[in-house]
């Protein structure tokens, strides 16, 4: 009978942890950020590429918006007044191919990536403990960073083709450069620096300069905020 109940009681918990895997404050939000990456590296300018990716940041905008308003329900309406006008530039660029459009869409995306990014930070480092959620909501705080300095260095290359030595931009290639940038910025933001692509001009640099800055202090400061929490928790749960 007791061997029944410790198989019972152990299922349960393995179901509790796959469910709290599947359910957890940000695992679907990291899912879509890695649906995202992958859209985008596929993306090669052609109509078909271009509605993917379109269909994989409407899906993000849309998952960041619950999940931080499941949290923060009286933040549902500025959420709102920033994904919508992003989610209506980003379908209008594929056919309306202007730098106007592509500026704004990217300054509405780095907005709300930021948004978002300062929500989830507040709520990962106020967690009491350090679950699997945690280091999940951390990670998208990381990769909501490295797509965010992408947008900005497209806007610096929709600005100035010569602000990265990447392949001129075009007219017709507004916004199609984002794999490049996504690719530098995250080479920049992890320090690795291999250096096949390197900005070229004034803010290019500083932008570059500032994300590599924040990208060690991140990685610093978060690992011990975690293992400070870690230690505390272990501290608690051993005294008697």
């Amino acid at each position: 009978m007791n061997q029944e109940n410790s198989s019972t009681s152990s299922t349960d918990s393995e179901l509790i942890g796959i469910q709290q895997l599947l359910l957890g404050r940000f695992s679907l939000l990291l899912l879509s950020l890695l649906v995202l990456l992958i859209a985008a590296s596929f993306s090669d300018g052609a109509l078909i590429s271009k509605i993917v990716f379109c269909l994989g940041l409407t899906s993000l905008l849309l998952v960041a918006v619950i999940t931080i308003c499941r949290r923060h329900k009286d933040l549902l309406s500025f959420g709102l007044a920033l994904a919508i006008p992003t989610l209506l530039l980003s379908w209008v660029m594929p056919f309306l191919n202007h730098f106007l459009v592509g500026i704004f869409h990217n300054l509405f995306i780095m907005l709300f990536f930021l948004f978002v990014s300062y929500h989830i930070l507040h709520a990962v480092l106020n967690d009491d403990d350090v679950s699997l959620d945690t280091i999940r909501g951390a990670v998208c705080v990381y990769l909501f960073a490295g797509i965010g300095w992408a947008y900005l260095y497209d806007t610096l290359l929709i600005i100035d083709a010569n602000s990265f030595e990447i392949a001129a931009l075009t007219e017709d290639s507004i916004g199609t450069h984002i794999i490049d940038t996504i690719y530098f910025s995250f080479v920049t933001l992890s320090g690795l620096g291999y250096g096949d692509q390197v900005p070229i001009t004034r803010p290019a640099k500083l932008a570059a300069c500032i994300e590599v800055i924040f990208g060690q202090f991140f990685v610093a400061v978060l690992v011990a905020r975690l293992v400070g929490l870690h230690l505390r928790n272990r501290h608690e749960n051993s005294s008697p």
